[in-house]
């Protein structure tokens, strides 16, 4: 307001500048415009805050005859211009934070929606979906399922869910089937550009919503994700065994799978699922959607990794949204480009680094030039674009935004692949911070957002 206030004193004074005062050659005083270059007064200038010179109605009817003719003037044209150039400027920047502040809430109500998906599925199974769990199609076992994908029946998503457990032919997570084409919407973010796209590979629906992987390194390569005893009792989607359920116990979760029960750290201070920026190319560059490479030899404790390793592949100059020049991008992480797939870099994240942190996965070597799979480890972080952090939700169905400025430990203290052993015990409590206490379930931290 203060602005429009100020344009229109600017446009007063200028049009005193323009209008003055003289007298003609018989010494009569008369009102010159220097823009019209003749006589002007206050029927000429409606607006105008000289005094007022009267004038017969004959007078006016002619004079309103020549404006029609004339159209605007200069300055008239000027002022409507520079009017809604104010007016523009004022409430555009209005209008898109409104816009973005809707596409969060409906992406928090997504969330929320996955939250009923996931205690429906618990009422029918007595147990908490797997990360990774197998499936049979054509008699023959598909493993890596998603967690996303077993919901589907209670995201009103049957019809696809059937036809891929009642397909004829075998699938994998990533066939080309109908059944995982499209889009899903209660799996996306409005936020994400990439969202409604088909993903890089056989037109796969993408996912933003990314299930809680637990506060520990994670092999992406590996559907297990180096799951043991210890991780198990970390993590709310993990499985005690190294596949999860056989095909004769398919559909028998319990003896696998946790409970709501187990989620001993309260369902109020515990993460269930987050999102994440899908990967708008095999060879995205930004820490939105890609993931980088750290290749290194191989240290004294296997897998072992700094988070400030990772969080020094971002180059500052491009105000900490993209790797550096020259660093690694790992194609084949795909991230959220498969919502069928249940391995981290598809559908999960964890919570060893702050929330719009990068994402990196470590290929542990003996030489520092050749890549291992079965020693890649990586941080995968929720992320997102909405302005200053992500929605997460937790298991007792509520939905928060938390800062990407959240307490998450120290970046240089080494962390190893659990039940490697120091500095991170695997039965005690999370080293990284708030965010880290969030992500597991029966550690006894006692930790609540701030």
């Amino acid at each position: 307001m203060d602005l429009l206030v100020r344009f229109f004193i600017a446009i007063e004074q200028f049009q005193k500048i323009i209008d003055y005062e003289t007298n003609d050659e018989n010494g009569v005083e008369m009102r010159m415009n220097l823009l019209y270059g003749h006589e002007v007064d206050k029927v000429d200038r409606p607006f105008h805050a000289g005094k007022i010179n009267t004038k017969s109605n004959a007078d006016l009817n002619v004079f309103f005859v020549n404006r029609s003719i004339f159209g605007f003037t200069l300055v008239e044209l000027l002022v409507v211009v520079a009017i809604i150039s104010v007016l523009i400027a004022l409430l555009l920047p209005a209008v898109l934070a409104a816009r973005e502040v809707s596409r969060r809430v409906q992406c928090a109500s997504h969330l929320r929606q996955f939250g009923l998906a996931i205690h429906g599925y618990h009422d029918v199974h007595d147990s908490l979906p797997a990360a990774t769990a197998r499936v049979i199609t054509a008699g023959s076992i598909a493993p890596n399922f998603s967690c996303q994908f077993h919901v589907l029946p209670y995201l009103e998503q049957n019809s696809r869910y059937e036809a891929v457990i009642n397909s004829p032919v075998h699938l994998s997570v990533n066939s080309n089937c109908e059944a995982f084409k499209g889009t899903i919407p209660f799996l996306l973010c409005p936020s994400d550009p990439s969202g409604t796209t088909p993903g890089v590979i056989e037109d796969i629906a993408r996912c933003n919503i990314m299930t809680c992987r637990g506060d520990f390194l994670i092999n992406p390569t590996v559907a297990t994700h180096a799951q043991s005893p210890n991780n198990f009792a970390r993590a709310p989607f993990m499985v005690t065994t190294s596949h999860g359920p056989t095909a004769s116990a398919i559909n028998d979760h319990r003896y696998f799978w946790h409970t709501i029960d187990q989620v001993t750290d309260g369902t109020s201070n515990t993460m269930a699922a987050s999102e994440a920026v899908s990967a708008e190319s095999d060879i995205s560059r930004s820490i939105f959607g890609g993931v980088s490479e750290l290749l290194m030899p191989q240290d004294t404790i296997p897998g072992a990794i700094y988070p400030r390793e990772c969080l020094n592949q971002v180059d500052p100059s491009e105000d900490w949204t993209k790797y550096r020049s020259g660093v690694n991008i790992s194609s084949g992480a795909r991230r959220g480009n498969f919502f069928t797939d249940g391995r981290v870099t598809r559908s999960g994240f964890t919570a060893n680094l702050q929330p719009n942190s990068p994402a990196c996965v470590r290929y542990v070597t003996a030489d520092g030039t050749s890549q291992v799979p079965q020693n890649r480890k990586g941080f995968f972080p929720a992320t997102s674009l909405h302005t200053g952090g992500v929605n997460v939700l937790f298991f007792d169905g509520t939905v928060h935004f938390v800062t990407e400025t959240i307490d998450a430990g120290s970046p240089d203290v080494k962390t190893v692949n659990l039940p490697a052993g120091n500095p991170l015990d695997p039965a005690g409590p999370s080293i990284y911070g708030i965010w880290g206490a969030l992500s597991t379930i029966a550690q006894g931290e006692n930790k609540t957002l701030p």
